[in-house]
């Protein structure tokens, strides 16, 4: 049952992972003050991504309603998985003191 949702995931992962990347860069970068910025902004990209795909992909959700998964499900699992990459990502990148 995960690889389904992994399959309906990975139909959109390159986009939504680019923005994960430009994000941490920017975070890095900038340093923790860009945070509630970067974090609105990749809601606001996630949106746009599934804004997009709901209208083009509206026949091929049929392949998951035969499985029994909902749209719902579906959305919950792909931006939930996106969103703890998303912060998994600025917590390893995070600029850390060194201990002396």
């Amino acid at each position: 049952m995960s690889t389904l949702y992994l399959r309906f995931y990975s139909s959109f992962a390159p986009a939504t992972f680019l923005v994960t990347i430009a994000c941490a860069w920017l975070y890095y970068y900038w340093g923790g003050t860009t945070l509630p910025a970067l974090f609105f902004f990749k809601l606001i990209t996630d949106y746009i991504f599934w804004h997009l795909l709901r209208q083009l992909n509206e026949k091929k959700m049929y392949y998951y309603y035969n499985r029994n998964l909902s749209k719902t499900s579906l959305w919950l699992f792909a931006f939930g998985f996106d969103l703890l990459l998303f912060i998994s990502l600025l917590v390893i990148i995070a600029p850390r003191p060194i201990p002396i």
